[in-house]
């Protein structure tokens, strides 16, 4: 179970989404004093952050079962690319629109754990890459009993 790669991808990817539930997205306010605005001041972000983290950690141990692997990874594929990019995109055009917590004026910064889901991303697809090896290699096995 552990001692596949893809689990080793799935659980850096998991590492890394609870990381980015704890970091700054976005900077915001005049610039002699800058408020942030986190993962945790967004509902959707949150749950779909966190959703990603819990689908990567479960399939870690679906081994016996490779088919399902796949599709689970492409599932927390799509809840991090739909969820964090819909999610953090709203966030960021509110708080320049000056709309609650920023106001008016306000100049809105970009900090760097916005990377991290990206980063996440990358690994969950190189997990899946190594699942497709996996499926490969025993297809090719069964061809030679």
């Amino acid at each position: 179970m552990i001692q596949r790669v893809q689990s080793i991808y799935w659980l850096l990817t998991a590492v890394v989404l609870v990381a980015f539930l704890f970091l700054p997205m976005f900077g915001y306010g005049p610039s002699g004093k800058e408020n942030v605005f986190a993962v945790q001041d967004c509902m959707t972000l949150t749950i779909a952050t966190s959703l990603a983290a819990l689908l990567s950690l479960a399939t870690i141990f679906l081994v016996n079962n490779r088919p399902l692997q796949i599709k689970l990874s492409w599932l927390i594929a799509l809840v991090i690319l739909l969820g964090f990019t819909g999610s953090a995109a709203v966030n960021f055009l509110a708080l320049s629109n000056g709309e609650a917590p920023a106001a008016a004026g306000d100049i809105v910064s970009f900090k760097w754990p916005l990377v991290l889901p990206f980063v996440a991303l990358v690994l969950n697809f190189l997990a899946m890459r190594g699942v497709k090896a996996d499926q490969k290699l025993v297809s090719a096995s069964d061809r030679l009993r």
